[in-house]
């Protein structure tokens, strides 16, 4: 038996509604409109065999679709990228011993990180000038003239 309970609030018009869905997702309705008459069981075959035909036109005109789809160049498969024979000797380009050998073509040096870095010479830091020796100076330039 299918039943529904009121929430606080809700409307007369959504519990039916509820119901409704609760009825014809469980079944009852159909299996009561089934049983109001006798069906023979030939016709049950021959209902069976009609629906099994229209799941498989429909699955047929899906995969028609399907390869009408593929076929119009709307379905491009990516193409592989040309792909070159590698020499024996760059096989395993970053392994330790093709980075060092230097009879290597690819052979760019040592890392980065193994590069030794040196210090930049420091310049010497310039003292800041006081006010006498600013006067100093202009005074010095004045009598220059």
């Amino acid at each position: 038996m299918t039943e529904v309970r009121a929430h606080d609030g809700e409307s007369i018009e959504s519990l039916i509604r509820r119901f409704t869905k609760k009825m014809t997702n469980s079944g009852v309705m159909q299996d009561a409109k089934a049983k109001q008459e006798f069906t023979k069981p030939s016709d049950l075959v021959r209902k069976a065999k009609a629906a099994s035909k229209s799941r498989i036109r429909k699955h047929q005109k899906k995969m028609e679709q399907q390869a009408d789809y593929e076929n119009n160049n709307k379905f491009r498969p990516r193409r592989p990228g040309p792909q070159f024979p590698r020499p024996d000797n760059q096989d395993n380009r970053n392994s330790q011993d093709n980075r060092n050998n230097p009879n290597n073509p690819n052979n760019r040096g040592p890392r980065p990180q193994e590069a030794k870095v040196q210090a930049k010479p420091t310049q010497p830091q310039q003292q800041p000038i006081s006010d006498q020796s600013l006067k100093d100076l202009q005074n010095k330039f004045k009598a220059s003239k």
